[in-house]
């Protein structure tokens, strides 16, 4: 799209209107990838789904999504604005119209991925323009603002839900608001997107002064890597703190696709409670982020608050696991443990993509969304393993989501029944004990009779109780009852160790820290001196 690339590095006021066009459209991409997380039970209620096939989805999308972000490093040769304006408009679309349609469960799952597989390719030309319109005296600042990208995607998403989903229970009615969003934001961005040229956008800006230096040096050239120049990427400096961001996100890819369910399979709260309780970790996400950005690229350090932020995630996961295994914690007390889990756990991610487009740039500055599509590619393959392992690890959510409502739903409708059936069972089955019993134990003569009679009565009860309760139901509850009591009884254990292994993925990102490029005081790290304009 030549029409729209800039051959002159923009105006501060120019550059500033460019990075918000950005963040918007990244905030409701963000907004439909995330949004069937918020209405999760009704959608696996609908199509009849098991939470396995469920969370195939999920698997599915990050797979494809994986391979979608690693084909994006094409923004490198292509430019960038034509992937993200032409993908946003495609996910808007589907949000709207194609997604809540889907008549079956497997054509809800080919939707749904289809989606997933194109934010990976927008998501990526995102954060390469983001980059190129920000030099690195101010780069922490535009970074943690696109960051606000998955932030506000998911408060919207949970605000959203939580404020209309008792007055609008169908579940389309969320997609609907998303398709509109999302269209309003593409729109924005055909109008009003530009992206610097291939020459420009191949330098490194230590600060604005530098732009006149920058043009210089990019003209009378193409900017365009080399066929194969990827292969310089491939370096630990590159894949090892992908890795460990991955690792250190487990945790985070568990709240998207299981937060609702936990709550309420595990503590008994609505989806209007769950989704509520997400809009307190997103907002402190979205304020530390702004405050994050303006202080890093004050100090000029990125290293120390992602460390500090690592160490104090590690102890706030700590306390919401030991919150999360105890069955009477409060919804305020929640609230009180996700605070300090989000401020801290976005510190980290803040940091960390700030740190890691600067590793890319000091390698090469051309291949920056080819940097970027490594990075997507590492952490949809970590999110994809992250949602399979959470059905292995936690096999009692499986049970409470595919039966508990159900079973909950007969077992409150039919209480009175089911308890004079299970009363008359209990007798049943001590009286066919004793009439069976033999030797010193048998019963004779009028003994034998009453008990008979006893029998045949409790039986009649039983029958009676059995007629009140719809024949289907009293199968469910019969085939799944015991599998779910089984599974209440199980979820607390599994999840606490569930959240052990979380904590453990942290501790495994830390040293990757030091990998990154920057310095660790600020003393150490004064303001570059722009390279001077050949002659």
């Amino acid at each position: 799209m030549r029409s729209r690339q800039l051959e002159h590095y923009p105006t501060p006021t120019a550059r500033a209107r460019h990075l918000g066009v950005v963040v918007v459209v990244t905030i409701s991409v963000y907004y439909a990838l995330y949004l069937k997380g918020s209405v999760a039970p009704q959608i696996i209620d609908e199509y009849d789904m098991s939470l396995g096939f469920y969370v195939s989805i999920s698997i599915l999308g990050s797979l494809l999504g994986s391979g979608a972000a690693l084909a994006a490093a094409l923004a490198d040769r292509i430019g960038r604005t034509g992937l993200m304006i032409y993908g946003s408009l495609f996910v808007a679309l589907m949000t709207l119209l194609v997604t809540p349609n889907m008549p079956t469960k497997q054509l809800f799952l080919a939707a749904d991925v289809t989606v997933s597989a194109t934010t990976g390719v927008v998501l990526v030309a995102s954060t390469a323009l983001i980059r190129d319109f920000a030099p690195q005296l101010t780069r922490a600042v535009a970074m943690t603002t696109w960051n606000l990208g998955p932030i506000l995607g998911s408060l919207l998403v949970s605000s959203v839900a939580s404020r209309t989903l008792d007055a609008h229970p169908d579940w389309r009615f969320q997609y609907t608001v998303c398709g509109i969003v999302g269209l309003s934001t593409a729109l924005l961005g055909l109008l009003a997107l530009r992206e610097l040229s291939p020459g420009l956008r191949a330098q490194v800006l230590h600060s604005a002064d530098d732009a006149a230096a920058a043009e210089a040096r990019a003209a009378g050239t193409t900017g365009l890597p080399e066929r194969g120049a990827w292969r310089v990427l491939m370096t630990p400096r590159i894949i090892l703190p992908t890795i460990g961001i991955g690792l250190f996100l487990v945790f985070y890819f568990t709240r998207l696709g299981f937060w609702v369910i936990f709550f309420v399979t595990t503590h008994g709260f609505t989806g209007a409670q769950a989704n509520g309780l997400s809009n307190w970790w997103w907002a402190t996400s979205a304020v530390t982020l702004v405050a994050m950005g303006a202080l890093a690229d004050g100090l000029g350090i990125r290293k120390p608050l992602m460390l500090v932020g690592a160490i104090g995630s590690i102890i706030a996961l700590s306390v919401f696991g030991n919150l999360a295994a105890a069955s009477d914690t409060s919804y305020r007390t929640f609230v009180l443990a996700i605070i300090p889990a989000a401020f801290f756990g976005v510190t980290t991610s803040g940091m960390w993509i700030t740190a890691f487009s600067e590793a890319v740039e000091e390698i090469a500055p051309q291949l920056v969304a080819t940097g970027m599509a490594l990075y997507g590619w590492i952490v949809r393959l970590v999110a994809a393993g992250t949602f399979l392992a959470v059905l292995l690890a936690v096999p009692a959510a499986s049970i409470l989501a595919d039966h508990g409502a159900r079973v909950a739903g007969v077992s409150q409708q039919y209480a009175t029944p089911l308890a004079q059936l299970q009363r008359a069972g209990g007798t049943v089955e001590k009286l066919t004990a004793a009439l069976a019993a033999t030797g010193a134990d048998r019963l004779r003569g009028s003994e034998r009779a009453q008990a008979q009679r006893d029998l045949e009565a409790a039986q009649r009860a039983q029958g009676y109780a059995a007629q009140q309760i719809p024949t289907d139901d009293l199968a469910y509850l019969t085939a799944h009852g015991a599998d779910v009591a089984q599974a209440a009884a199980d979820t607390s254990d599994q999840w606490e160790s569930w959240w052990r292994v979380c904590l453990v993925m942290q501790l495994l990102f830390l040293p990757t820290i030091w990998l990154l490029p920057g310095h660790w005081f600020r003393r150490r790290a004064p303001a570059p001196i722009a390279e001077p304009a050949p002659a």
